[in-house]
């Protein structure tokens, strides 16, 4: 049996980091990141850092702190009912793929709050699957050479180290290389793209870059590609069950306030309605994000938990987010009110790291369909 209710160590991390984003990055502070060209605040990150956020989900062999991808996913819920911009699931998915394999020096790095990491998988065909990745990898005497486009990088063009997928041209059709990158190398030209929600990305042009060391075995790096990937969906999904929980209250809040014809907006039958079929969909994320969190976690074969978690709460957030804007009426279309931040960053998601189709389809496939 799967237990997902938090134990109490958890339920006191939420509590604290709460507290935390409360204080230190209200939106008045999300306003700012986002007019920042950076996309995240370096100064909230490194006291990320010092309350052990990065070294959450890494072994004490690693330098971290003995926790799991569980206590990152409390985090990252916790994150997205702030709305916070911020690379945390991308460096966290990248630094336990860099563990496997073997490289605790750039762990440190990033428990530090030294490094920041992110996957560099997406390209013109922005699926994350094996045909759409086609960086060419070019060996050069004892090391390579990396040319090509990635596009909707997240945090692409603030990351110090970027987790590169590409193929070595003599390789088989389906090999995949994972390699890494710096995110200074000379010839790699790094542009931010204008996005609809609050995490930034960015279109990478390498031209005859010189990489870094391969992460794991040349043409062997599909199954660890895979582990990042599911790593990073299980996160978004509990990023955005966290989102779609905090839409939720703010709706209902506003609802019990607001007066319309002599009575508030939530004695109507109507509204409350919605107001449920919200609760159900917020409490049905959160539990399918933590599943798939779990099953990632165990090192199970989690592509159907992962896929079916990031659809669901992908459809969650979007849902709550539009309903969430009718109940408010005009006032929720206003930059100078906070439901917009949500609302755009739902939208965003629904299209970042595979659409709702493109898992529907992994779902389809663990299923033997």
């Amino acid at each position: 049996m799967i237990d997902l209710a938090w134990s109490e160590a958890q339920q006191m991390l939420r509590d604290s980091a709460r507290g935390f984003l409360a204080k230190e990055a209200p939106k008045s502070v999300i306003r700012q990141i986002e007019q920042d060209p950076l996309g995240y605040s370096p100064a909230l990150w490194r006291k990320m850092a010092e309350l052990g956020w990065l070294a959450m989900p890494f072994p004490e062999s690693a330098g971290g702190i003995g926790g799991s991808l569980i206590d990152a996913g409390l985090l990252a819920e916790e994150l997205g009912r702030a709305c916070l911009p911020s690379p945390y699931i991308h460096t966290v998915a990248a630094g336990l793929s860099l563990l496997d394999a073997g490289r605790t020096d750039l762990v440190a790095k990033i428990i530090s709050g030294d490094l920041i990491a992110v996957p560099a998988f997406t390209e013109a065909d922005p699926r994350p699957q094996p045909h759409s990745m086609k960086l060419a990898i070019a060996p050069d005497g004892g090391g390579y050479r990396l040319s090509g486009l990635k596009r909707f990088v997240e945090y692409g063009h603030a990351a110090h180290l970027l987790l590169c997928s590409g193929r070595v041209a003599e390789d088989c059709e389906d090999a995949i290389t994972l390699i890494l990158a710096a995110g200074d190398a000379p010839g790699l030209s790094r542009r931010a793209l204008a996005t609809t929600g609050g995490d930034p990305a960015a279109e990478l042009d390498f031209e005859n870059v010189a990489a870094g060391d391969l992460i794991g075995q040349r043409g062997g790096g599909l199954p660890l590609l895979n582990r990042t990937l599911n790593r990073l969906c299980a996160l978004r999904a509990a990023e955005m069950a966290g989102g779609t929980r905090q839409v939720l209250e703010m709706t209902v809040d506003y609802t019990r306030m607001r007066v319309q014809f002599g009575r508030t907006l939530a004695s109507f039958q109507a509204v409350q309605h919605i107001c449920a079929n919200m609760a159900i969909m917020a409490d049905g994320a959160e539990l399918i994000a933590r599943q798939a969190i779990w099953a990632v976690d165990r090192g199970a074969q989690a592509d159907f938990e992962v896929s079916a978690a990031r659809s669901f709460a992908g459809q969650a957030y979007t849902m709550a987010a539009i309903n969430a804007v009718q109940l408010h009426g005009g006032i929720g279309y206003m930059q100078e009110y906070d439901l917009q931040f949500y609302y755009r960053r739902a939208r965003a998601e629904e299209v970042l790291m595979g659409t709702t189709e493109d898992h529907l389809e992994r779902v389809a496939a663990a299923l033997g369909l």
